[in-house]
């Protein structure tokens, strides 16, 4: 409804209202970039702790980390079977810290990195 009703401005009047729409090519690279490090931001922490640890080392300390809290371990479906396979184990991991909030994130990378 609002498109069509644009359309029927004059194209002097359309330029003004989309140039408020619009950001600026500086801010909108600051912008992209700030949603970026939100969107990656479990994958830094996730691969600084992959290459400082292996994988069974990492799945040993997340398990330790929730060993004492019931909820969590519900709440993300841990499954500590040592017999799944390395990308099994990794894939979970991955899952557990897209779950996590930020947060969570930084208080788990420090208590593994900080052993």
């Amino acid at each position: 409804m609002i498109q069509k009703s644009i359309n029927l401005l004059p194209i002097e009047l359309k330029i003004k209202i989309t140039s408020y729409l619009y950001f600026s090519d500086k801010t909108s690279i600051k912008i992209n970039i700030l949603n970026k490090i939100i969107n990656n931001y479990s994958r830094y922490f996730l691969n600084e702790i992959y290459r400082k640890m292996e994988i069974k080392e990492i799945n040993y300390y997340i398990l330790k980390y929730y060993l004492y809290d019931k909820e969590s371990y519900k709440k993300y479906s841990i499954n500590y079977d040592t017999e799944i396979s390395e990308l099994e184990k990794k894939k979970q991991i991955e899952k557990i810290f897209n779950l996590l909030y930020p947060m969570d994130i930084i208080k788990i990378y420090s208590y593994i990195i900080g052993l």
